[in-house]
């Protein structure tokens, strides 16, 4: 009889330490699936920042472009305005495969035949140098939102003299992403390796465009012929190469701080609600134990 009192006694000694340990147990279970829950937030929302930029913010530029020799710093201040105006020359905001897609395809044979033997055998193309020049920054945070692309287009053929129609597209690639077109020239002359028909695009990013490095990248074509002639990009040359760019709507300081401002409350508050919901648990089950 004294045996059995001893294990029963001790029947419920164990009976009540695992009683005991469970709401520990729960507890730590609840505190594990929070912490989960907070990483999960913290890790998704740069992702979700992303995601939401790329698809509230379209790519709005405006752009002018003429022979340099021909281009004073007054002509090209009137050309912009109007062009902002006018809504002309806008950036079409397509990719550059797009833009090659929808070139003209020629049909004919004999048409193909010729385009290639005049491109091929008579004459070829380069794009000799490009540069660019940093215009516009109104908030002085290093970024501009003006800037302008110059290059030298050359023909070369057993001609020194020889004239050839061209036109360029140009494309902005921001930080590695996808080349992007902003702007299509007008067809212009350019004379054999001259380097007097240096051809100037200047530009003003209007929305859309984040604050960033961005390269640039040149297509030449002959006119009259769907093929790329001749390319040069940031890969190339320096000057095309990682420039400080923003859209207007970032070139204020006001609203590049707001903008960043509502990206960290949606997350922020997430997290409070998550945290009172824990205490909350954590309350409960304390009570019950």
């Amino acid at each position: 009889m004294v045996t059995n009192k001893i294990d029963n006694r001790n029947r419920k000694t164990i009976m009540k330490d695992t009683s005991q340990t469970k709401p520990l147990l729960l507890e730590a279970v609840l505190s594990s699936l929070f912490h989960l829950a907070l990483l999960a937030c913290v890790v998704m929302t740069p992702f979700a920042t992303a995601n939401e930029q790329v698809a509230t913010e379209p790519v709005f530029a405006v752009t002018v472009g003429g022979l340099k020799r021909d281009f004073s710093d007054d002509i090209k201040r009137e050309k912009l305005t109007q062009a902002k105006l006018n809504n002309v020359n806008l950036a079409s905001g397509k990719t550059r495969t797009q833009m090659i897609e929808q070139k003209p395809i020629l049909l004919k044979s004999k048409v193909l035949n010729q385009a290639s033997v005049r491109s091929g055998y008579y004459h070829s193309f380069t794009i000799f140098d490009a540069y660019s020049y940093l215009e516009e920054d109104i908030d002085y945070d290093g970024f501009y939102r003006t800037f302008s692309v110059v290059f030298d287009a050359d023909v070369m053929s057993a001609s020194a003299q020889e004239v050839v129609e061209v036109y360029a597209d140009l494309y902005l690639s921001r930080n590695g992403g996808p080349w992007v077109h902003y702007f299509s020239t007008d067809n212009f002359l350019i004379y054999g390796e001259s380097s007097d028909d240096e051809y100037e695009v200047v530009t003003t990013l209007l929305d859309g465009y984040v604050t960033d490095h961005y390269d640039v990248l040149i297509d030449l074509y002959e006119v009259g012929y769907p093929d790329v002639v001749a390319t040069l990009s940031g890969y190339d040359v320096n000057g095309l190469y990682a420039l400080p760019l923003e859209s207007v709507n970032y070139d204020y300081y006001e609203e590049h701080y707001d903008s960043h401002s509502h990206g960290h409350g949606g997350s922020m508050s997430l997290v409070m609600v998550l945290a009172l919901l824990w205490l909350g648990l954590v309350k409960v089950v304390r009570a019950k134990g």
